[in-house]
C-alpha cells in the first residue's frame, strides 16, 4: 500500500467516524455550547468583523389614548452596531509515519492508536471550548484569555515547583493540572516586542488563590496568566467574548460602553461583597430585575456545580429534575427552579466561579461559527508536519459568542456554598 492510498484510507476512516463525533460530543457534554446552537441569523460577516444589531432600550410607541384622539407616535428602539473578530479554537492530533506503517499489517494496533489520539483531541477541545464560552473576566479589564493574574511582590523568582499565589481567577477552577500556560504583563504578550512571558505549566492547584509552577521564573506583581507556550503562541486576547464578559454591568463590549449607553449593562447583585446564602427570594429579585430591565425572562440559570448542589440542598422536598432539550438536540433532566411563572433549568457547570449564579435569556445569545465546527481540509484533512516524518490533524473552529441585548442577563453573587462540595481538577 502507497502513502497517498494509506492517507486516503485514513482520511475515509477519519471523516466517517470523527467527522461529526466530535461536536455530536461537545453538544453532549457541554450544556452551554448545546443552549446556544441558534441565533446565527441574525449576524453577517463585513470584512474580518462579525457584526450584529443591538438593543440598548425600547421603542415607546404605544400608550393610551382619547377617544378619536391621534395615535402615539411611532417608536424607534435604540440600536447600536456591535461587532466583534471571530476567534480561532483548534486542537490537533498527529501520527507518525512508523504509526501509519503499522496499519499494514496491525489495522487493530492502528485503530486502537488513532482511537487514543482522537479522544485526547475531543478532551482538549470540550475542555478548551467550556472554558472559553464561561470566559475570566479581571476586573477593569476587557481583554479576553486571561486565567489568573499574579498577585505577590514584583520581581520574586519562584523555584521549580514554588508557589504563586493568584488573584482574580474565578477560584482556579478554569485551571488544570499539567496545563501549559504564560506569565506576563500586557506588554510581554504584544508579538511586537523583545520581552517574553515566563513559560511553564501548572505542576498543582493547592487551593482557590495558590498554585504551584514546575519550573518557575520571575514573575511581577499583577502579571497576567494565559494557556499558551510563548508571547505568539498564547490565548491572551484571543478567546470568545465569553459569559463573564457578557453579564456585566461594567466594561465595553462589542464596542459599546455603558457608561455611555447605560442600558448596556447586565444586572449585577452583588450583595455589597457580603455573602449571604441562596434563597427563593433573591432568585426572584435576580428574575424581575431582568425582566422589568430588559422584558426578556431569564430561561437558563446556571452556575457552578457545588453552587448548584447548595440549591437542591436548599429545597429538599421539593427537588425536582426536569427533561430538557437544547437547540443542539440533546434532552438532559436538570434540577428546575419556579419563580410562579415558568420553570427554569439550573444547569451546573464546573467553569463558572462558585458563589455565583447566572441568568440568561438564551434567544439574546448565540455561537456564531464562520467556520463551522470541524476538520480542517484546507489542503488535505492529514497533513505532513514541517520537518518531520509524520501527519497531523487539525479539528476546530472559528467562531465568536455575540449578545444582542445585554441587559437580558444577571449574575447573582456572594453566595454562600458548602466548600466539602467543591474540588479541584486534576
Amino acid at each position: 500500500m502507497s502513502t497517498m492510498e494509506t492517507i486516503s484510507t485514513f482520511t475515509d476512516a477519519l471523516k466517517e467516524t470523527y467527522e461529526d463525533g466530535i461536536k455530536d460530543q461537545l453538544n453532549r457534554d457541554v450544556v452551554l455550547y448545546d443552549a446556544l446552537q441558534s441565533g446565527t441569523k441574525k449576524v453577517k460577516l463585513e470584512g474580518s468583523k462579525l457584526v450584529f444589531s443591538t438593543k440598548l432600550g425600547r421603542a415607546y410607541g404605544a400608550h393610551a389614548i382619547g377617544e378619536n384622539s391621534k395615535l402615539p407616535n411611532a417608536g424607534v428602539a435604540t440600536r447600536a452596531k456591535g461587532e466583534v473578530l471571530p476567534q480561532d479554537v483548534w486542537g490537533r492530533a498527529q501520527l507518525t509515519k512508523r504509526l501509519m506503517a503499522v496499519s499494514k499489517t496491525d489495522r487493530g494496533a492502528f485503530a486502537d492508536a488513532l482511537a487514543d489520539k482522537m479522544d485526547d483531541l475531543q478532551e482538549d477541545l470540550k475542555y478548551e471550548v467550556a472554558r472559553a464560552l464561561v470566559g475570566n473576566k479581571v476586573a477593569g479589564n476587557d481583554t479576553t484569555g486571561i486565567l489568573a493574574q499574579v498577585n505577590m511582590s514584583s520581581g520574586l523568582t519562584v523555584g521549580a515547583g514554588g508557589s504563586v499565589t493568584v488573584d482574580n481567577n474565578s477560584s482556579n477552577v478554569q485551571l488544570r493540572v499539567g496545563m501549559p500556560i504564560v506569565i506576563g504583563s500586557a506588554d510581554d504578550f504584544d508579538p511586537g516586542t523583545a520581552a517574553d512571558p515566563v513559560a511553564d505549566t501548572i505542576k498543582e492547584i493547592t487551593d482557590t488563590t495558590t498554585i504551584k509552577l514546575t519550573s518557575g521564573g520571575t514573575l511581577q506583581d499583577d502579571d497576567f496568566i494565559a494557556r499558551g507556550s510563548s508571547h505568539d503562541v498564547t490565548a491572551y486576547g484571543q478567546e470568545f467574548t465569553g459569559i463573564s464578559h457578557i453579564v456585566d454591568d461594567v466594561g465595553e463590549l462589542y464596542g459599546i460602553n455603558p457608561s455611555t449607553h447605560s442600558q448596556w449593562a447586565a444586572y449585577v447583585d452583588d450583595n455589597g461583597g457580603v455573602s449571604r446564602p441562596w434563597s427563593h427570594d433573591i432568585m426572584n429579585k435576580v428574575f424581575r430585575s431582568i425582566k422589568t430591565q430588559s422584558g426578556k425572562r431569564p430561561d437558563y440559570v446556571t452556575g457552578h456545580d457545588a453552587q448548584v448542589d447548595e440549591i437542591a440542598n436548599t429545597l429538599v422536598s421539593d427537588v425536582r429534575y426536569e427533561p430538557c432539550k437544547f437547540k443542539g438536540g440533546y434532552e438532559r433532566s436538570f434540577l428546575t427552579w419556579n419563580n410562579g411563572e415558568r420553570d427554569i433549568p439550573i444547569v451546573p457547570d464546573d467553569m463558572f466561579e462558585p458563589g455565583k449564579l447566572t441568568f440568561l435569556s438564551m434567544d439574546c445569545l448565540a455561537m456564531c461559527e464562520t467556520v463551522p465546527m470541524g476538520f480542517d481540509e484546507t489542503d488535505s484533512l492529514l497533513q505532513r508536519v514541517t520537518d518531520r516524518v509524520s501527519y497531523e490533524i487539525v479539528y476546530g473552529t472559528i467562531g465568536n459568542l455575540v449578545c444582542y441585548q445585554r441587559n437580558a442577563h444577571g449574575v447573582l453573587e456572594d453566595l454562600q456554598f458548602d466548600e466539602t462540595n467543591f474540588a479541584f481538577a486534576s
